[in-house]
């Protein structure tokens, strides 16, 4: 969503000629969209942007930088909720949802106080 908000400022980081997959291009993607969803062809090339984790444009290192700032951040002894330190938020997450650390980690983070900031 954040990326078509702003796709006149994002667009020029399209290239197409990613993977967007092991066998498939970010262009092919898109055109794939369009096909079955009827996909706008901007919407599907932001989407595709947004999806891939392989994608090698500025729009996926820019989050990925902003990401490494929060996560500069945590705190993991600070609190959570009553009983519950941010790492421990953190295992629940690992363990339950079998998320990645670092989205376990900037999930935890969505509440104020496990940023080192709010210590």
């Amino acid at each position: 969503e954040e990326l078509m908000k702003n796709w006149a400022e994002n667009k020029k980081d399209y290239c197409g000629q990613c993977l967007w997959e092991e066998r498939m291009t970010c262009d092919q993607r898109v055109s794939f969209l369009n096909t079955r969803y009827n996909l706008p062809f901007d919407r599907g090339k932001a989407t595709a942007m947004a999806e891939s984790k392989r994608c090698t444009n500025s729009y996926q290192k820019k989050v990925r930088a902003e990401e490494d700032v929060k996560l500069a951040k945590f705190c993991p002894k600070c609190q959570w909720g009553p009983r519950l330190t941010c790492q421990q938020r953190v295992e629940y997450l690992l363990y339950t949802y079998r998320d990645t650390e670092r989205k376990a980690q900037l999930n935890a983070l969505e509440k104020p106080s496990c940023s080192k900031e709010t210590e």
